[in-house]
């Protein structure tokens, strides 16, 4: 080979022929294998727990207020014990109507007084109220003056029965401490408005006395 290259140089020159590359190896099947797996549990939902609502109290009833006694007494119903101590002892009723309230405040007064009644009259009635301050106007005396007038006024009654003055007079110093109404009580009384059983024993105090 070696003289045959010496002898033919264009043999030597010639390149060598290409080797065939190898056909690539197929690739191994991938094997498939199906997981038959149950779907999934979501995880279960807590219900909140109850709340106890207590049951909201019932709206007291409106009322039709006729006159400012009634706004008195509703203030005493309903335990507004400072209210009403303002609205007996220092309120001088000016005027008075459905919806409207004027008056005079008095000297221990406070000085939202006017927003205290209007608010609780539009409580009472669940209307609208205009309550207005008048200090020009004398107004009537306050609930508690008229209270402790009209019960000097039924004291000074009673001390002139015969049957009371009796009495007074066997008891040097004794007086009269309340009054009270025997019919409006539903008590009963007899003609000279004084209980049966007491009857008999103040006319003989009222006979021993005439009889002196």
């Amino acid at each position: 080979l070696v003289a045959r290259l010496q002898d033919d140089p264009a043999a030597a020159r010639a390149p060598a022929a290409p080797t065939a590359a190898a056909p690539p190896a197929p690739a191994a099947p991938v094997a498939q294998v199906a997981i038959d797996a149950p779907p999934a549990e979501m995880p279960p939902v807590e219900e909140p727990p109850p709340v106890d609502m207590e049951p909201a109290e019932p709206a007291a009833p409106t009322v039709d207020l006729r006159d400012f006694a009634q706004l008195a007494a509703l203030a005493e119903e309903r335990k507004q014990g400072i209210l009403f101590h303002h609205i007996s002892d220092d309120v001088h009723l000016v005027s008075f109507s459905a919806g409207r309230l004027e008056f005079r405040p008095g000297p221990n007064a406070p000085a939202n007084l006017a927003v205290m009644l209007k608010s609780f009259a539009e409580e009472c009635t669940g209307e609208s109220w205009v309550v207005t301050i008048n200090n020009e106007a004398d107004g009537a005396p306050t609930l508690a003056e008229q209270s402790r007038a009209a019960a000097a006024a039924a004291a000074a009654e009673i001390a002139a029965h015969p049957l009371v003055r009796a009495t007074l007079d066997a008891f040097p110093g004794s007086e009269i401490g309340a009054v009270r109404d025997m019919h409006a009580s539903g008590a009963d009384a007899g003609d000279e408005g004084v209980p049966p059983e007491d009857a008999p024993a103040l006319k003989q105090m009222a006979s021993d006395k005439d009889g002196r």
